[in-house]
């Protein structure tokens, strides 16, 4: 819900949630999921100004990969912690992210969407790196999956970042502001 309010630009919806998860905290169990699902909701609440929350600790969430994860919601703050570290410089936690959840690749739980995720932050850290080809290639990998798990979300993400390394053709930059319309986005997301 927060997500999908944070790209709707719907304020009233994530003041909502930031007062929901505020009174109700103390009913969370302080598992690996809930770890990580918590951490990205402060990310997100802390980007629209609602939190004044610390970047996520590392070593607060990465026992999430300590088993496999197939909830899209997962992959979602997967990437959301991802974003977050490449804004504040720690590529350091990036780079130990992706290691971590390419154990998993062939878990036979572990779902398309999972890897096309990981192929989009190798994407988005090698963007950072300033290594331009590389970055469109994985972004390019990305959407190849995305595609075939017909998740126009993660679709138009991927376009973003090829737009963004300038790798995008007109056909994908007209294709990602049709996902946005038809998704009601209005709000971009991180690097």
């Amino acid at each position: 819900m927060v997500a999908i309010a944070l790209a709707r630009g719907r304020r009233d919806v994530l003041e909502h949630a930031d007062r929901w998860f505020r009174e109700h905290h103390s009913i969370f169990p302080p598992s690996p999921f809930a770890k990580l699902m918590h951490r990205a909701i402060d990310v997100r609440l802390t980007a629209v100004g609602l939190r004044d929350a610390a970047l996520p600790a590392f070593d607060d969430v990465i026992t999430v990969w300590d088993e496999t994860q197939g909830l899209g919601s997962v992959w979602d703050a997967a990437d959301t912690l991802a974003m977050a570290w490449l804004e504040h410089d720690r590529d350091d936690n990036v780079r130990a992210w992706l290691e971590a959840m390419a154990k998993l690749h062939g878990h036979p739980m572990t779902s398309n969407l999972g890897r096309g995720v990981h192929a989009l932050i190798g994407a988005r850290l090698d963007r950072i790196s300033g290594e331009a080809t590389s970055s469109a290639e994985k972004a390019r990998a990305a959407l190849g999956i995305f595609r075939r798990s017909a998740t126009p979300a993660w679709i138009g993400k991927a376009l973003e970042l090829l737009q963004t390394t300038g790798a995008a053709t007109a056909e994908e930059t007209d294709e990602r502001a049709a996902i946005d319309r038809s998704l009601g986005i209005v709000w971009a997301e991180g690097p």
